[in-house]
């Protein structure tokens, strides 16, 4: 089956300013066509598919007063398939009030961006990515915007206030805090869910503390005879920089009450206890160079009070290439849902946002040594890192190595060990002749292995690798054509802990794995004007699964017009 897939987007800047009030109207328009055709040997039902959508995003920002500003962002769009206008709809995207509420005070009312530390949520890097061309990093960065992912900020509706104090001694006093009321009350079995945090933070000249704490609370009183749940946080960290060295430790633990089998605390309740520990140094040689290593240690029942990732829900239906053959064939996500998945209006993406209290499943086939960043819990051990160069200079690397360790045995008396290490780059050929044309190459390996040995289970030996590469040329002031490969695989055993709500290991899925995902593309970009770039790029994806004997091609065509205010 070939699959030929057109995505436009089209970004529409408007301004329109005064004194106060004073207001800004940005947009963003995108147009979706999906356009597949059935082989002779595919028995589906139907024979073509086409469907297309529209969607334009106002955004509004108005200045009030000098104390409170207004944004809000509205998502309109329509199915233009079937040229019916009660396939429209309309979405608010966001809402914030903000503003000052003395010299020392600000304050935010509404869809709120927090930050938080890698052990306090999880918020892990995009997986399947190393060193991504211009032409892949383009549609993550798409598929980002649309999940309100800007680097490790994550969304939910609520109120912040922040705080600032200047100190006699030199030294600066900060504060930050907000509320979130995540799951609405039914007032008859779901009681209402609040996610709460705050942070405090000192720094004078190179030194910095800092405590913060969190707790995701079911307020159980919401409902009839209801019972309230808590899992807490309390962290801290220092910092002490140098002219040419750094240091920082984190460390921190949670407790969590004990929930039955019903979901429901237990009595007595005796609560879910675990913690983390995490000392890094960092030194500066040479004319560029910098060089780290560190050591950190995670419990087996650490729980940190939310949970988000960028991470895909495997178990979502891809929505590209779903059948092949004669059967109803459900392959596996590739990489390229990620890369190109369109907007599905009022419908599911691949790609997990919810704030909850336990831990979200994962694939395998990205590797089992760090499914959540540096809060998987059971993990103890090294890493070191060593960096050259900046992306703006003429080349630049970065190599990481690691060597992980269960802090508990799983299922047998054995632990498992993870080793594993990273390296990618780039370097500028121009830089070997006289001009202003460069031609940029860029790319990166990762690859992870766990190993367990065994004398009555299979022993457990999996590799997890991500290739990455690509070229950009600038053949002219405004023009640059663009190549990205990129190769995903994973072989070999492994056996899966299931936990339950408390974190407690209830049984293990053993996964075998033989998978290869290959991807290329190439296209063209044209700067129309510093705002405004169209993109052009064909895509051939290549899908095997050796263990299944399953083997498949996608090929995408691919539009990206965008202007940025």
């Amino acid at each position: 089956m070939l699959r030929a897939w057109m995505l436009s987007v089209i970004c529409i800047p408007l301004a329109a300013s005064a004194q106060y009030p004073s207001f800004e109207l940005g947009g963003l328009a995108r147009g979706v066509s999906d356009v597949g055709f059935l082989t002779a040997e595919d028995t589906l039902a139907r024979d073509v598919n086409v469907e297309s959508h529209a969607i334009y995003d106002l955004a509004l920002r108005g200045k009030i007063t000098s104390k409170a500003e207004i944004y809000t962002e509205l998502r309109l769009g329509t199915n233009l398939a079937l040229f019916d206008t009660s396939a429209s709809y309309a979405q608010v995207r966001r809402v914030l009030l903000s503003g000052q509420l003395t010299p020392r005070w600000n304050y935010e009312i509404g869809d709120i961006d927090v930050v938080g530390s890698p052990f306090t949520i999880w918020n892990s890097n995009a997986e399947g990515a190393v060193r991504e061309s211009a032409l892949f990093s383009q549609w993550r960065k798409l598929q980002n915007y649309e999940n309100f992912s800007e680097s490790n900020s994550w969304r939910l509706r609520g109120a912040k206030f922040e705080g600032n104090w200047l100190m006699k001694n030199g030294g600066q006093l900060k504060t930050s805090n907000f509320v979130s009321r995540v799951q609405a009350s039914d007032e008859v079995l779901r009681p209402d869910v609040v996610f709460m945090g705050s942070t405090l933070s000192w720094e004078k000249n190179n030194v910095l503390a800092a405590l913060s704490g969190q707790n995701f609370a079911s307020l159980g009183k919401t409902v009839p005879d209801g019972v309230g749940r808590h899992v807490a946080n309390l962290g801290g960290e220092v910092k002490w920089k140098g002219e040419e060295w750094l240091w920082h430790a984190e460390f921190g633990g949670s407790t969590a009450t004990t929930l039955g089998l019903d979901g429901l605390p237990n009595a007595p309740n005796s609560p879910t206890e675990g913690g983390y520990w995490n000392v890094e140094t960092q030194f500066d040689f040479g004319a560029s160079w910098t060089a780290s290593a560190s050591a950190r240690s995670v419990s087996d029942t650490y729980m940190a009070p939310a949970a988000q990732t960028k991470r895909l829900l495997f178990d979502a239906a891809p929505s590209s290439f779903a059948q092949i053959g004669n059967g109803a064939w459900n392959r596996p996500l590739s990489q390229g849902d990620l890369l190109t998945a369109p907007y599905v209006p009022r419908g599911s993406r691949p790609w997990n946002r919810a704030i909850q209290r336990e831990l979200m499943t994962f694939d395998p086939r990205y590797g089992t040594a760090n499914p959540y960043g540096m809060a998987t819990p059971n993990r103890r051990g090294l890493e070191m890192e060593l960096e050259h160069g900046k992306a703006e200079e003429p080349w630049s690397v970065i190599a990481r190595l690691f060597a992980l360790q269960d802090l508990t045995p799983e299922g047998t008396l054995t632990r498992r060990n993870y080793v594993g290490y990273a390296i990618a780059g780039h370097f500028d050929l121009a830089a070997l002749w006289m001009g202003n044309r460069s031609l940029n190459m860029h790319g990166g390996m990762q690859s992870q292995r766990a190993q367990r040995p065994e004398t009555v289970l299979d022993p457990v030996d999996l590799t997890s690798s991500v290739f990455d590469f690509g070229v950009d040329w600038a053949v002219g002031e405004n023009l640059q054509i663009g190549y990205g490969a990129k190769r995903i695989s994973s072989q070999g055993l492994e056996y899966i802990a299931v936990r339950d709500i408390n974190f407690e290991v209830t049984g293990f899925d053993r996964t075998t794995l033989d998978v290869t995902d290959m991807l290329h593309a190439c296209g063209v970009i044209w700067k129309i004007n510093n705002r405004t770039e169209l993109t052009t790029q064909w895509q051939k994806w290549f899908l095997r699964d050796a263990l299944q004997g399953h083997d498949g091609s996608i090929s995408k065509v691919l539009f990206l017009f965008q202007s940025k205010f």
